[in-house]
C-alpha cells in the first residue's frame, strides 16, 4: 500500500509538471486515441512487445559489457514514454468525465487530476487495476508513438534552402 500511494505521489508531480509545460501536446495526444483507437493500440501493443525483446537482448549483451549502456538508454527511453503516455491516459479520462458533465472549459491541469483521480482508484482494484494499467500503457505507448510525443508536424521533413535570385 506504502509503495502504491508513493507511486500515485511520483503520478502526481509528473502530471502536474507536464500538464503546466505542454497542454497543447497532452490535448492533441488525446484526441488522437479519440479518433483512432485501435491503430493507437495496435501500434503501443507492437513497441511494448518489441521495446520488451530489445530490454532482454541488452540484458544478454551485458554480460559482455557492451550492452550496459544500451540498457541504460532503453530504460530511460522507455521512462520517458511511459510517463508522457499516461499523461495522456490521464488527461483522456479526465476530459471525458469533465465533458460528460458538460463543461464549458477544460484546464489541461484539472483533466490530468481527476484523471489520474480515476486511474488510481481503478488501480488500487486488485486484479482488474493490474490488466487496466496493462492496458493503459499499451494505449500510451502507442499514443506517444503516433503523435510523437503530442507533435502531429513531420519531424524529418527536408527544409528548402532559399532562393537567391541574381
Amino acid at each position: 500500500l506504502i509503495f502504491k500511494l508513493i507511486g500515485v505521489f511520483l503520478w502526481l508531480l509528473a502530471g502536474l509538471v507536464l500538464a503546466a509545460l505542454f497542454p497543447r501536446q497532452l490535448a492533441l495526444a488525446s484526441g488522437e486515441v479519440r479518433r483512432s483507437f485501435w491503430p493507437v493500440f495496435g501500434t503501443g501493443f507492437l513497441a511494448v512487445v518489441i521495446f520488451t525483446a530489445l530490454v532482454i537482448f541488452a540484458a544478454l549483451l551485458s554480460l559482455i559489457l557492451i550492452g550496459i549502456p544500451i540498457l541504460i538508454v532503453l530504460v530511460f527511453a522507455g521512462l520517458i514514454f511511459k510517463i508522457f503516455g499516461r499523461v495522456v491516459v490521464f488527461y483522456l479520462f479526465g476530459e471525458s468525465i469533465l465533458r460528460a458533465f458538460n463543461a464549458k472549459r477544460i484546464a489541461a491541469l484539472g483533466a490530468v487530476l481527476l484523471g489520474l483521480l480515476v486511474v488510481c482508484v481503478i488501480d488500487f482494484i486488485p486484479l482488474l487495476g493490474l490488466l487496466f494499467t496493462l492496458v493503459i500503457n499499451i494505449i500510451g505507448w502507442g499514443v506517444t508513438i503516433r503523435t510523437k510525443f503530442g507533435t502531429t508536424e513531420n519531424m524529418f521533413r527536408k527544409i528548402a534552402a532559399p532562393v537567391i535570385k541574381s
